[in-house]
């Protein structure tokens, strides 16, 4: 049974010939088909990426060598593969040895064999696209290692002022005579920077503790949030203000807290960074609702609720040129400073990870706004087995059972 969106797309300009292909094949798998090169083109653009896309090689207008050269521009990890009842050996290894193609195939082919390619299409899909995902989780770590070593630098200077604050206390109790009750509040105050100074610890080691993968669950941002707050102020200057607020009986989201928490990090750090003579940073966290009127405003919005946490700040603001490549990886505008082009990147693909989108607002001069937008965790389940509030996928077919006929002609719809 193959997963509903690992999708198959035929492209030929025998109308015959696809029609075949919908009888015999989509029983067992997720079929697209499209007549002429133009048509397949469109279909890639509007509904791609395709797992597998299989492609006639004499049609007019373009060859099939052409139209897999653009598929592969649009999407490289499409798994590209020829059908032809024209074989062209020198075409054929060329296209090859250039990457354009997976599978060279012949007419006529048997489903058995047609079968075993887009099996096979599909095994090498998924295999690029666990090594992207192991790539994503390693690079996401590193760049965690990062932010780690930012607030551990912040939370250094906390840590000495409650040092100080413990060296203070017991320095007083233990050189002045002191009664009872002064030596009991001097322990207190002991007993209450030792116990801040262990939160913060805490924090920190969870916040840099290593996935091996992702827990998906409801999460309360508030939680979040207020859990955050403590590695944050340290590693703000003390120019910049804070401010946060969440609107009440915000609904849940559905996400990886841990993840979660790496997106406000980066964003709030990229706030401060955009503010060195100091300035306002205001992390909110609200519910909005997309509807018909407002969803074609951003072209990722889809139509429902959403939990969005929005991180602004009173900067230096972005131009569009910025703008247009701000979560492009290892892009930065902060090179003499050490900035490594990866933090934006990174929340770009976490959020992307739990199906929600960002908008930024920026203007040089006007500050940024980066809205990030969750889907909502249904209420009525268990943190344990709440499910994200969309429309149901569509089911995957079952497979069929195995067909003998050839697909090579107008007689071979009738037999299928």
């Amino acid at each position: 049974m193959v997963p509903a969106q690992e999708k198959i797309l035929f492209v030929d300009d025998d109308p015959h010939l696809l029609d075949s292909v919908q009888r015999v094949l989509r029983k067992r798998f997720n079929i697209d088909t499209r007549l002429g090169p133009m048509a397949g083109l469109a279909a890639v653009q509007r509904d791609g990426p395709y797992a597998v896309v299989v492609s006639d090689l004499r049609m007019p207008g373009m060859d099939g060598i052409q139209f897999l050269a653009q598929v592969k521009a649009k999407y490289p990890d499409t798994v590209r593969m020829i059908l032809t009842g024209y074989p062209d050996l020198e075409a054929a290894i060329k296209a090859v040895n250039e990457g354009y193609l997976f599978r060279f195939l012949t007419k006529p082919v048997t489903p058995l064999t047609l079968t075993a390619a887009l099996e096979a299409g599909l095994e090498q899909y998924r295999l690029v696209q666990d090594r992207h995902k192991l790539l994503e989780a390693q690079l996401r770590h590193a760049q965690k290692m990062e932010l780690v070593g930012q607030c551990a630098a912040g939370l250094a200077h906390d840590m000495r002022n409650i040092l100080a604050v413990i060296q203070l206390c017991a320095q007083r109790a233990l050189e002045q005579p002191a009664s009872l009750q002064e030596l009991g509040e001097a322990l207190q105050r002991i007993t209450e920077a030792a116990a801040h100074a262990t939160n913060l610890t805490q924090q920190l080691v969870s916040f840099s503790r290593r996935q091996s993968r992702c827990r998906f669950e409801a999460v309360s941002l508030k939680k979040l949030l207020e859990d955050l707050l403590g590695l944050l102020r340290p590693v703000l200057t003390r120019r910049i203000s804070l401010e946060c607020r969440i609107a009440p009986e915000l609904p849940l989201a559905w996400g990886d807290p841990t993840l979660l928490s790496q997106v406000v990090m980066n964003l709030a750090l990229n706030a401060r960074d955009a503010m060195p003579q100091g300035g306002r940073l205001t992390i909110t966290a609200d519910l909005r609702t997309i509807s018909v009127h407002t969803v074609s405003e951003h072209p990722d919005r889809r139509l429902g609720r959403f939990v969005c946490l929005s991180v602004s700040d009173t900067g230096c603001g972005m131009d569009t040129v910025v703008r247009s490549r701000l979560f492009e990886p290892f892009f930065t505008t902060k090179a003499d400073t050490g900035g490594t082009g990866l933090g934006l990147a990174v929340v770009a693909s976490i959020v992307q990870q739990h199906h929600g989108w960002i908008e930024v607002q920026s203007s040089p001069g006007q500050g940024t706004t980066f809205e990030v937008y969750l889907p909502v965790a249904d209420a009525s389940a268990s943190a344990d087995s709440v499910q994200i509030s969309e429309p149901a996928a569509s089911s995957t077919r079952q497979p069929g059972p195995a067909q003998s006929a050839n697909l090579d002609s107008p007689s071979t719809a009738q037999a299928a």
